[in-house]
């Protein structure tokens, strides 16, 4: 390393012949003597170079390197015929000795310090799952790093589209949502409803998922010219999904179509009840439905709605099943737009940010749709024109700042859930159905103080629960959660 530039040059040709290790960094492009930060008695590489071409090539069989924990950079001595003599870098605990020269080999023993071993002893070690994909290529392709090529690999995304999908996909990478079965008949009835003035309700759930779910639906409809209103369930009154008492009080307020989203699939009597009372029924949901049998004998347990759409459903044609409720209302409330002919890009991006924040705080996996409805929807919640969210997340701090996912689930989410945990959930969704500025602000600021009495009443609980524990002697005992 202390060679002129040329004289180094002539060394590593020299040493690459008989090295297989200089030969790979040869073929690749790699000139190691273009790093100028070389420490000028160690190399980077497993040769030692010496003064002439006997010693280079001799030097270039020595196989055993010494690799700092450090830099993960390989050093070796210089002056290889010098036996005995100790090169150690400068503020690193590791030394290397030479000890003697058989044939054309060196053998070196290595020198640790019994703090160094138990430390190397329990580093974590990252090993990237060997993938049959050509990895290079695959990286070339998409233009990432070998690494993230590898991963997404090992991931199941080896084809083309599907890594490119996942890497860059917009909304043009949607299935068909009329694939989705039950979306069809839907949408007629949904239609038919707007278009005779049928009054319609939209029966949500008290989560982020379901206010949503409500917003998106009842935005929709409305643009579409719909008679439309929404209820959301009293989580300690009335529970999750649809309920007898909430259907009887709907038919008696004159609701001719009910319309329930983030729930539904597994409400029997109630959507019996519901068609009893003359309703028309067209479910929305994105959970897993009951059934009856195993395997091929499997068949699905539904309603009697009139329509059904879920894509976890057994027959269901649609090739990504994983979307939250949220993601089906946009796919649904897209469509119902384009059947009115109406094209407002302000509304689709407002829809597609709820959606978002939804599909993040609902945890759905992050692949496929779920991850371009992310995508699409992160940069529309910066810059939304919603006043109800734009109060929201000035309330929380966020305004003029980078928003994230993070602040999709551990900021904006939680305000949202506090409202359904501790009130009622129908403040969020009138929040986002606010167009008075001084009132969203209001409406914010409650959620914003639910949020933070739902976390003072979480730590108080915390604080309960180990004192109990502690009190009872219990904390060595095996717990059933």
């Amino acid at each position: 390393g202390n060679q002129p530039a040329s004289a180094r040059h002539s060394i590593y040709k020299a040493c690459q012949k008989t090295c297989r290790y200089h030969k790979n960094k040869l073929r690749h492009g790699y000139n190691p003597f273009a790093h100028k930060n070389t420490p000028p008695l160690f190399c980077r590489f497993p040769c030692f170079y010496g003064s002439n071409v006997a010693q280079k090539k001799l030097a270039c069989n020595v196989f055993f390197l010494q690799k700092s924990v450090k830099n993960h950079r390989c050093f070796c001595a210089v002056s290889a015929p010098v036996l005995g003599e100790v090169w150690r870098e400068q503020g690193n605990t590791l030394s290397g000795r030479l000890l003697t020269l058989q044939g054309s080999r060196f053998t070196m023993e290595t020198e640790k310090s019994g703090q160094e071993k138990a430390r190397r002893k329990n580093m974590k070690r990252w090993l990237l799952k060997r993938s049959k994909i050509d990895i290079k290529q695959m990286a070339r392709e998409l233009g990432v790093r070998q690494a993230t090529a590898c991963v997404l690999a090992n991931r199941g995304l080896s084809a083309r589209k599907d890594a490119l999908d996942f890497l860059y996909g917009r909304g043009e990478a949607f299935a068909d949502a009329m694939q989705m079965k039950g979306m069809a008949e839907g949408l007629e009835l949904i239609e038919d409803a707007v278009d005779k003035k049928r009054r319609i309700v939209i029966y949500g759930d008290y989560d982020v998922d379901g206010v949503m779910s409500v917003t998106i639906l009842s935005k929709a409809i409305a643009r579409c010219g719909g008679n439309v209103f929404f209820y959301l369930p009293h989580r300690q009154k009335e529970g999750y999904g649809l309920n007898l008492k909430a259907v009887e009080t709907l038919a008696a307020d004159g609701a001719e179509v009910l319309f329930t989203c983030d729930n539904g699939i597994s409400a029997l009597q109630e959507v019996a009840l519901a068609k009893e009372k003359g309703m028309t029924v067209v479910i929305l949901d994105h959970h897993e439905p009951g059934f009856s049998g195993e395997g091929e004998e499997r068949k699905d347990i539904l309603p009697m709605a009139d329509a059904v759409i879920d894509p976890k459903q057994k027959d269901c044609a649609y090739p990504f099943p994983l979307l939250c409720a949220a993601g089906i209302s946009y796919r649904f409330a897209l469509l119902l737009l384009e059947r009115f002919g109406i094209s407002d890009e302000k509304l689709e991006k407002e829809l597609v940010s709820f959606s978002a924040i939804a599909t993040v705080c609902d945890i759905v996996d992050l692949t496929g749709e779920n991850r371009i409805l992310r995508r699409m929807g992160l940069p529309e919640v910066q810059r939304t024109e919603n006043t109800g969210l734009r109060a929201l997340i000035t309330e929380t701090g966020l305004a003029g700042k980078t928003i994230t996912e993070y602040h999709f689930g551990f900021v904006i989410g939680p305000c949202i859930n506090a409202a359904g945990r501790l009130e009622s959930a129908a403040a969020a969704a009138e929040l986002f159905a606010e167009t008075d500025g001084q009132r969203a602000g209001e409406r914010a600021k409650q959620l914003a103080e639910l949020n933070a009495e739902r976390k003072s009443l979480t730590e108080k609980a915390a604080e309960r629960a180990a004192e109990m524990l502690a009190r009872e002697n219990t904390m060595e005992q095996p717990v059933l959660v």
